[in-house]
Parts: C-alpha cells; structure tokens; sequence
C-alpha cells in the first residue's frame, strides 16, 4: 500500500517525464532492428521502498552486491504519488488511471472501475508475435481478483485489463509464482517454456510491504541467482529489471539491470521513470507506444550491452604501397551496425569490409568503432606493421656445450617488390662470445627470400644473447635470439653418437632431453626502396 505524499513536490512527476532524444534520431527507430539486444526479459516489482533505503544500505546486501556487479539507475522516480496500484497500472499501460485507482483494492472493490478496455505493454508483445507471463506469489489461482493471504490483486496491474479477463488464454498467462517463484525458475529452463517478457510479484512479505528490509533482501538472493543462472539467461540474450513500486516517503526508487544482456559495473544518473521501463520494451522490440507519457519517456537502453567488435586485415605483413584488406565484424548488441575505420595515419573508412595502404614503413593502431542499432559504440584495436622487408631465424638447439659451435639461419623477405642489398651484423651479449654471419651481405630480389648463417661459439657457461641488424639504406630491422652454453658432457644415454640420422649430421644433434625453445623478438623501423608499380 505505502505511505500517500502530499508535498506539491512529490505530487506532480511531470518534470521528470524527459523529452527523448535518447540516443535514438527518428531517422534511425524508422529503421527496423535485425536483431534484438534482448529476447527475454525478467521484471521483479517490489514494494515502498526509496533510493537510500535500498542502496548502500548495509540490511541489502544481496541487492548492493547485484547493484554493483551490473547497472543501476541512481535517479529513478515513481509516477504517482497515490499508492501502490496506480504505479502498477502505469508500468503496464503507460497510464496511473488516477480517477479510479486511488482506492488501492481488488477491481471491484474500486469505485468507478471496469475492465479496462486499454492496451497493456503485453498486447503489443503479443501482437508483435512474441509471449508474456505473469508470476503472482500466494495467488491461489489464475487470474485470481481477490485478496488471498499474502497476495493482493493490486499489486498485479493484469487482471484489472479486459483483454485479461474476457479472455480465458491471456487469463491463463496470469499464473501462481509457486514458493520463491519456483514457476518461473522452471519455465526458465528452456526456450520452449519461457515467455519473452516474464513479470514476478513476490507476496506481501517477500515484496518487503509487510516484512522488514533484510527480509526482502535475502528472498531477492535466493531467486534472483536462480533466474540469472537459469538456461535462458545462460544461452539467450536476457536481461533482468528489478524496481520498487514507490518509495516509503520518496519518488525517488531504486531500479536496477541485470543479466547477460546488461552493462556490467554501470551506473547512470540520467533521469528516469517507470515510464522509461515502457519506452525500454518499446525500443528494443520495436513496438508502438501506448501512451504519451512513454512515447515522451527516455529509453533505459544505455544498461544494454552493446556488439562485441572483432577484425583481421591481410595480408600480415604488407609493405609501403600494398593495399591491405580489412574485414570487420560483430555479435551481440542490436544489428545492424555501422562500422567505422581509423588507419593511425590520419587515414579512415566506414563499412564492414574495406581496403587501405600506407604509404611509408612504419607501426600503425588500427582503431575499428562499432555502433550497434541502439547507438552503443564497441571499439577493437590492432597495430599494422608495415615493412620492405622481414628477419627471421631458425630455431636454436640449446644447451651447446662450451666450446662448440652452434648455427641459425637468418632468413630475410621481401614485401611488396621491395629489391636491394642488406647489410648483416651480429652482436653478443657478452665480448667472449665469437658470434658471425656469412655472408654478412646479401641481395634480396622481388618477392623472394635469402639466407645467412649465424655462427656462434662461447668457453664460458652461460645464457647470452645474439642481435641480429639487417639494413638498407633507412630500412633497418634486428631479430634477438637467446641461447645457453653448458659446460657438462651430456651422458652416453642422452648423446646421439651417429654419424648422421635422416640427413643431419653429429655434429647439429645435441642432448635432446635438454632441448629447449628459443625466443625471438624483432622491432622493425624501416623505409621504402625500389619496388614495382602499385597497382591501379
């Protein structure tokens, strides 16, 4: 029932009805959505509670907890200050029915009522071809308007509707919650079972009207982890909607998102209503709205997550001049989405799919920016490194005993018509370490590849390190390879002592039970040579 306010303040909600915008210009809700950001949604109403009653309160924290691991509203209001039924009304209807509803009772109990002949929230879910249910704890029986025990009607907006009550099947869909909404939990199990939009009443206890803080509390954590951990919140796009139906002496309520469709660690201060819960469903089902308060309400659709970006681009290592091929892409949010490219060089795009070059060697951030139906931007990065030329080198077999020498080949590419002459060097970690290339200079044709060979040898035990510079003219490129020397003798068990095992020779076979990986890194800072044509 709650505490009735009589402040001029609290009496007239009108300036918190904001004009939307949203987020959303008309040009884009003319469009139609190709996926929705949500396909069920879960809405929990409790009973006379304000903001500071529920958040940050120490008897809450269960509902604290959920507040901070997903979205909360920390300005959400009510939309009348006359009890609890004509909130209910409005939640469903977009409309308080103040001429009637004030009596606060079952339906005809109401002076002036009748089954309403309005639209409700679940005639234009039905109508847009999807399902609805309502859960009622301690209610006796489907549909039922009377008070019975800790259930009163209301507190259930649906059975004071005449599309409800003249109509067995949508009667039907207004069903017992079962103990700690145990129906729900179990049509939650499967999509066959769970309606898109699922509303829960707990009892008069749970719903915190007639029992303490704590109480409701502590029945929101033994439900609400149920509905989150159900198979539909686990594998479907959901999201859940937890709200007080007017504060004990306050507009302002808590309201909170949760689920897998939800923002997570998200709070707003935007200003909105139960109206905006409406405009919520609205928007992502793409429904018309009921009335002119939710038409001019603000959407909650930032607390829905937003797609999910990924991209690849080839070919992965491309020189100055080559066109490189981006692909974009994305999952979860509200479809279709824009896509739009930055190159790092002052170059941008927009599409999924899209081409660019760069004009000199170098390291480029890639930044790809997702925009979902909704408006949620998603960002991915990724860094382009563009070269005439690449190193590489075989892979090191360590330990090498001291004394004995050991090779690499260092492999150098060409990129992109990129022809020239490099220059090799080799430095060691260490001065007693006798480390050489041959050839120490080599010439790259178009398009191929070339080798030299890295020798090295060290008395002394140790790890050291090899760098490796390969340059020419500005372009310059080093590799660093990692290698160990051992002073043991490996074991007659452990040494291969023929003289050659599929093609290799003693002398390249080691203590196999010690080989290990070597590291390589390489840092590329390059420019252009002579090349072929870029295409046109």
């Amino acid at each position: 029932m709650g505490f009735q306010r009589t402040s001029p303040e609290s009496i007239s909600h009108s300036p918190r009805i904001r004009t939307r915008d949203n987020g959303l210009s008309d040009t884009r809700l003319a469009v139609v959505p190709t996926s929705r950001p949500i396909n069920y949604i879960v809405i929990v109403v409790m009973e006379n509670r304000n903001y500071a009653d529920i958040i940050g309160n120490p008897s809450t924290p269960y509902t604290n907890r959920l507040a901070n691991d997903y979205g909360v509203s920390s300005n959400y209001y009510d939309v009348s200050s006359y009890l609890s039924l004509p909130n209910y009304l409005a939640l469903v209807s977009g409309n308080p029915h103040d001429s009637w509803a004030l009596c606060n009772a079952p339906p005809h109990a109401c002076r002036g009522w009748s089954p309403v002949p309005d639209s409700t929230i679940t005639d234009r879910i039905e109508a847009a071809g999807m399902t609805w249910k309502a859960y009622m704890e301690d209610m006796p029986n489907n549909c039922y308007q009377y008070n019975s025990a800790g259930y009163v009607p209301r507190h259930n907006p649906f059975v004071y509707f005449a599309h409800v009550l003249n109509t067995t099947s949508e009667c039907n869909r207004v069903v017992p919650a079962g103990t700690k909404a145990s129906n729900l939990i179990s049509d939650l199990a499967s999509t066959t079972t769970a309606s898109n939009f699922l509303w829960l009443t707990p009892n008069l206890c749970n719903d915190m009207h007639d029992c303490p803080t704590s109480v409701g509390d502590n029945y929101l954590s033994q439900v609400i982890p149920q509905i989150l951990n159900s198979p539909v919140f686990r594998t479907q796009k959901a999201a859940l909607f937890l709200t007080w139906d007017e504060g004990s002496n306050s507009a302002h309520i808590p309201a909170l998102w949760a689920g897998p469709a939800v923002r997570q660690n998200y709070t707003s201060s935007i200003s909105y209503n139960h109206y905006s819960l409406l405009k919520t469903i609205e928007t992502v089902w793409n429904l018309p709205p009921l009335t002119p308060n939710d038409a001019r309400a603000l959407a909650m659709t930032e607390f829905l997550a937003g797609a999910s970006p990924s991209l690849r681009y080839t070919p992965s290592q491309p020189g100055p001049d080559q066109i490189i091929i981006f692909n974009g892409s994305a999952t979860g949010g509200a479809s279709p989405y824009s896509f739009n490219w930055s190159f790092g060089d002052g170059g941008t795009s927009t599409g999924a799919n899209t081409t660019h070059a760069y004009t000199t060697s170098g390291s480029y951030n890639v930044t790809l920016a997702v925009s979902d139906w909704l408006n949620h931007t998603s960002f991915k990065f990724t860094t382009v490194n563009v070269s005439d030329f690449t190193i590489a080198a075989s892979y090191l077999v360590t330990p090498v005993l001291a004394g004995v020498s050991a090779t690499s080949t260092i492999t150098l590419r060409s990129h992109y018509g990129f022809t020239g002459t490099i220059v090799l060097s080799a430095n060691a970690s260490a001065s007693w370490v006798n480390a050489a290339l041959n050839p120490n200079q080599v010439i790259l044709p178009s398009d191929r590849t070339a080798n030299s060979t890295l020798t090295f040898t060290s008395n002394i035990p140790g790890t050291y390190t090899i760098t490796v510079h390969a340059t020419s003219g500005s372009a310059s490129q080093t590799i660093t390879q990692t290698f160990r020397i051992d002073s043991h003798t490996p074991s007659p068990a452990n040494t291969i002592s023929s003289t050659t095992i599929l093609g290799f020779s003693s002398n390249q076979l080691f203590t196999m039970a010690l080989i290990t990986a070597v590291s390589a890194s390489a840092t590329v800072f390059v420019g252009r040579r002579s090349r072929r044509p870029r295409p046109t």
